[in-house]
C-alpha cells in the first residue's frame, strides 16, 4: 500500500504544475527530494525511521510545489486571476491529502514507534502550511501528548501551537503555551515570541504583563547576538501598549531613555492618546517632541511634529494653539526656502496648508454664523483669528496670496465692517496681477462691485473705490458683458470728479472695444465737451477741436464748425464786456492775443483780427486798422 501511494506521489504531478519554469535553485531543491526518495524506496527493509524520512521528504516535495503555484499565479496575467485563484493550487490541495494519508498510515502501522511525535507534528505543519482541513490544532496536540519534555522538538510544537491560537485569536489559550516558548532563552526567535505574547497578554486584560513583555522582547533585540532584532516592530506596538495600559507618560518616558531618535514613536503615542481623550497627556508628549527635536538636532522630524500638531489642536478646538502652531509651519517653510536642495526639511507644503486653510475657512463661516446670531463678542473673537489665519497663508501659499486677501475681504463684509472689507478687496486685486488668476480675479471684481453698488462706504470713498474697480474690469476684461455697461458709467464717473484726461481715456478704450457704439460715444463726447464751454476752458476746448479734425470719433464737419463758433463766442465775451465798459484799449489787447495764439482754429484767428480791425476804426487810426484787415484775410483763405 505505501509503495503505490510512494508511486502516485512521484509520478502523477498534472502537465500544468511543470509548465512554470522555475529558478535554478529549486530545481536542484527538487532533484535532491527525488533522489533520496528513490534511494529509500530501494530499500529492502523499510521500519519507522525510513518511512518517516521519507514523510519528512514529501512534505518538502509539497512545499516546493506550492512555491511553484505561487509563481505561476503571480505571474499570472489574467485580470480575473483572484476570482479562479483555487484553479492554480490544485496540485498541492491534492498532493497534501496524499501526504496527510501517508502520514496517518505510518501512525497505525507504528503504534509504537518513538518517532509518533515527530509525524503528528509534521502533519500539523503541513495542515497549517498546505492543508485546508482544519486538523493543526488536533495534530500538535496529539504530537505534545507523545514529545518528551525538554526536547527542541517539544519546544517547536509548543511554539508551533502558540503561534496557532495566536493566529485564530484564541489568545487565553496561547499565553499558557508562549509562557512555556518564552521560557528558552536558546531561541533565537525570543523577541518576537514575547511581542506575541505580549498581544495575549493585552487582549486577555492583563495590561502591565503586556507591557514588560514587549519591553522585554526590546532589550533582547537591542543585545543583538544570537537573537532576530525586531525592535521596530516592537517600538511600534509598545504605543498602543502604554495607551491602552493608561500608562502613557510611562512610554513617553521610555522612548526618550531608550532611543537616540524617539521622535517616530512618540508620535505615534501621541497620536493613539489623543484619539483615546488623553489631552494632557498627549500634549506633554508633544512638548517634549519639541524639546527633543531642538536638543539632540532632530530637524527632519518638525514638520511631521507640526502637521500633527495642527491635527491636534483642531481636534480639541484650541484654536490659539492650533494658529501658533501654524506659525510655527510659516517659519518651517521660510527656513527651508534658504535651504540647499538636498537638505529641505518640508516634504509635504500641500498636506500643511490644507490643514491652516481648512482652520480658517470653518472659522470663517463660524464668524458669519455668530455675527447673524448676534454673538457680537464671540465672532470678534473668531474674526481677528480668521484674519490672522487668511494672512498667514499669505506667506504660506504665495501662488495664491490673492485669493487670501479676497477671503480677508469677505470674512469682513459678512461682518460688515465695509471699509475693512473694501481694503482687503483691494489688496486681492492688486495681488492677482502678480500671477493672474482670471477666475480670482473676476470674483474679486464682482465682489467690489457688490460692496460699491450698496453704498455702504462714505461718498466719497465709496466713488473712489468704484472708480478702481470700473477701471480695472475694463483693463482686465476689456471686451466683456460687464464692461460694456461700465465704459459708460466709467466715464461718467470720471466726468462727474472734473477728470477730464480719465474720462476721455474711458471712452478711447470703450470706442476701440465697441466701435458700433459710435453715436453714443459722440453724445459722451459732447456732454464732456459742454462742461467745457460752461467753464469756459477754451484751451481744452481748443484742443479737442484740433483732435476732432484729426478724425477722432469721426465728428462730422459741421459740428466741428458749430464748436469752432462757440469757441470764438467764449473767447469774444471777454473782449466785448471790455468795450461794453468803455476800456477799448483792453478789448483790443484781448483780440490781439486771441489771433498770436496758433492753436485756435484760424478762422477764430481772423474774427479775432477782423474785431481789432473794428476797434482801431473805432479809435480813429484807419491806419493800423488795414494790417488786422489783411492778416485776417490770410488765414481765412488758409
Amino acid at each position: 500500500m505505501l509503495s503505490k501511494l510512494l508511486y502516485v506521489l512521484l509520478l502523477s504531478t498534472s502537465t500544468a504544475t511543470w509548465a512554470q519554469a522555475m529558478p535554478a535553485r529549486w530545481n536542484e531543491l527538487m532533484k535532491l527530494v527525488r533522489t533520496e526518495v528513490e534511494m529509500l524506496e530501494k530499500a529492502n527493509k523499510k521500519g519507522d525511521e525510513v518511512h518517516y524520512r521519507l514523510l519528512e521528504l514529501y512534505s518538502e516535495r509539497l512545499k516546493l510545489v506550492l512555491e511553484r503555484e505561487n509563481k505561476s499565479f503571480m505571474d499570472a496575467k489574467d485580470a480575473k486571476k483572484h476570482n479562479t485563484k483555487e484553479a492554480y493550487f490544485t496540485e498541492s490541495l491534492r498532493q497534501y491529502m496524499v501526504v496527510r494519508n501517508f502520514g496517518e498510515e505510518l501512525l497505525k502501522k507504528y503504534p509504537d514507534s518513538k518517532r509518533r511525535g515527530a509525524m503528528y507534528y509534521t502533519l500539523a505543519l503541513n495542515s497549517r502550511d498546505f492543508g485546508r482541513d482544519k486538523r493543526t490544532e488536533s495534530y500538535l496536540l496529539s504530537a505534545l501528548k507523545l514529545i518528551q519534555h525538554g526536547t527542541l522538538l517539544r519546544h517547536h510544537a509548543e511554539t508551533s501551537l502558540a503561534d496557532f491560537y495566536y493566529n485564530e485569536k484564541r489568545f487565553k489559550e496561547a499565553v499558557g503555551y508562549y509562557e512555556k516558548v518564552t521560557k528558552n532563552e536558546e531561541d533565537e526567535w525570543l523577541p518576537k515570541h514575547m511581542l506575541n505574547l505580549g498581544w495575549c497578554y493585552m487582549k486577555s486584560d492583563r495590561n502591565d504583563d503586556a507591557i514588560e513583555a514587549l519591553k522585554k522582547g526590546y532589550f533582547l533585540s537591542v543585545k543583538g547576538g544570537r537573537y532576530v532584532d525586531i525592535r521596530e516592530q516592537v517600538l511600534q506596538n509598545l504605543a498602543p501598549f502604554f495607551v491602552f495600559g493608561n500608562r502613557v507618560n510611562d512610554g513617553r518616558e521610555f522612548y526618550i531613555k531608550n532611543e537616540k531618535d524617539p521622535i517616530p514613536y512618540m508620535l505615534s503615542l501621541a497620536k493613539r492618546s489623543a484619539d483615546k481623550g488623553h489631552g494632557k497627556e498627549t500634549e506633554t508628549i508633544l512638548s517634549s517632541m519639541q524639546e527633543i527635536i531642538t536638543d539632540r538636532s532632530l530637524p527632519q522630524h518638525q514638520e511631521d511634529l507640526i502637521l500633527y500638531e495642527l491635527d491636534f489642536w483642531r481636534t480639541y478646538k484650541r484654536w490659539d494653539e492650533h494658529l501658533v502652531s501654524s506659525q510655527k509651519l510659516l517659519s518651517l517653510h521660510k527656513r527651508d526656502a534658504a535651504l540647499a536642495k538636498d537638505k529641505k526639511l518640508v516634504k509635504q507644503k500641500d498636506d500643511g496648508v490644507e490643514k491652516v486653510r481648512s482652520v480658517a475657512g470653518f472659522l470663517q463661516i463660524k464668524t458669519a454664523k455668530d455675527m447673524r446670531k448676534g454673538t457680537d463678542e464671540y465672532s470678534a473673537r473668531d474674526l481677528t483669528r480668521t484674519v490672522a489665519y487668511f494672512n498667514l497663508l499669505r506667506e504660506l501659499d504665495a501662488d495664491r496670496k490673492d485669493e487670501y486677501a479676497y477671503f480677508i475681504g469677505e470674512t469682513y463684509y459678512a461682518v460688515e465692517r465695509f471699509n475693512d472689507a473694501g481694503v482687503a478687496y483691494h489688496l486681492a486685486l492688486e495681488d492677482s496681477k502678480l500671477k493672474p488668476d482670471t477666475a480670482r480675479q473676476r470674483k474679486i471684481l464682482n465682489s467690489l462691485l457688490a460692496l460699491t453698488g450698496e453704498e455702504h462706504l462714505p461718498k466719497k470713498q465709496n466713488q473712489e473705490l468704484l472708480a478702481y474697480t470700473y477701471e480695472n474690469h475694463v483693463t482686465i476684461f476689456p471686451k466683456d458683458d460687464m464692461s460694456h455697461q461700465i465704459y459708460p458709467k466709467l466715464f461718467q464717473l470720471h466726468r462727474s470728479e472734473d477728470r477730464d484726461e480719465a474720462a476721455v481715456s474711458a471712452l478711447e478704450r470703450y470706442h476701440q472695444n465697441y466701435a458700433a457704439d459710435l453715436t453714443k460715444q459722440q453724445d459722451l463726447m459732447k456732454a464732456l465737451m459742454d462742461d467745457f464751454i460752461k467753464t469756459k476752458k477754451v484751451l481744452k476746448i481748443t484742443h479737442w477741436i484740433g483732435e476732432f479734425k484729426k478724425g477722432f470719433l469721426k465728428f462730422d464737419g459741421k459740428t466741428i464748425e458749430n464748436t469752432e463758433i462757440i469757441l470764438g463766442q467764449i473767447l469774444f465775451v471777454t473782449a466785448q464786456d471790455s468795450v461794453k465798459k468803455g476800456d477799448r484799449a483792453e478789448a483790443l489787447r484781448i483780440f490781439a492775443e486771441v489771433y498770436k495764439t496758433t492753436i485756435y482754429p484760424s478762422k477764430v484767428r481772423a474774427l479775432a483780427g477782423i474785431h481789432a480791425a473794428d476797434l482801431e476804426l473805432d479809435l480813429a487810426r484807419p491806419a493800423a486798422a488795414i494790417p488786422w484787415i489783411e492778416k485776417s484775410l490770410e488765414l481765412l483763405t488758409l
